[in-house]
């Protein structure tokens, strides 16, 4: 059953460099799984997120910027 695309990831552009956005928004946005981004985390491959409390992280929106562009280059 496919999840709703949360609406921060429709707003993804208009959102500053400096916000940060939780796990269902990056999954949105970037085409890989779930394990696939922590696999990368760990590897160095994908942007570390940003720890906010002891079960939460999220992402800055200026890391995934830069990741997304890195992608479309690769792809070009």
């Amino acid at each position: 059953m496919d999840q709703p695309i949360p609406n921060e990831a429709r707003l993804f552009a208009q959102l500053p460099d400096d916000a940060l956005v939780k796990l269902p928004v990056v999954l949105a946005v970037i085409p890989r799984s779930e394990a696939s981004i922590y696999r990368d985390v760990r590897r160095g491959a994908f942007p570390k997120p940003v720890k906010l409390s002891v079960r939460s992280v999220a992402w800055r929106v200026g890391d995934l910027r830069k990741k997304l562009a890195e992608l479309q280059s690769q792809a070009a």
